[in-house]
Parts: structure tokens; C-alpha cells; sequence
């Protein structure tokens, strides 16, 4: 399966709802996807925005 790096600005809700947004799209077409504020950053495991 194909994984997909979503990048683009993650500066404000608005902007991470966007990248969710094209994140949903592309798992909804049959990709994997990387999303940073949501899969990648061990800051935001420890705590949460």
C-alpha cells in the first residue's frame, strides 16, 4: 500500500482541520496516510494540544 506524507501548515485548528480533511480524503481512495500533528510527533503523545 502506498503511504501518503500529508504536509502543509499546522499553525491553527483551522489549518490541522484542513490537513485532516485531505487526509480523509486520500484514506477514502485507498491510501495510507502520514499526518505529523496527528501520527508523528511524540511531544503530542506525552500532551496533547
Amino acid at each position: 500500500m502506498v503511504r501518503v506524507y500529508c504536509a502543509g501548515p499546522l499553525f491553527n485548528p483551522g489549518e490541522r482541520a484542513e490537513m485532516d480533511s485531505i487526509a480523509s480524503t486520500l484514506e477514502q481512495s485507498g491510501f495510507s496516510t502520514f499526518l505529523p500533528h496527528r501520527d508523528g510527533l511524540e511531544f503530542a503523545q506525552i500532551k496533547p494540544a
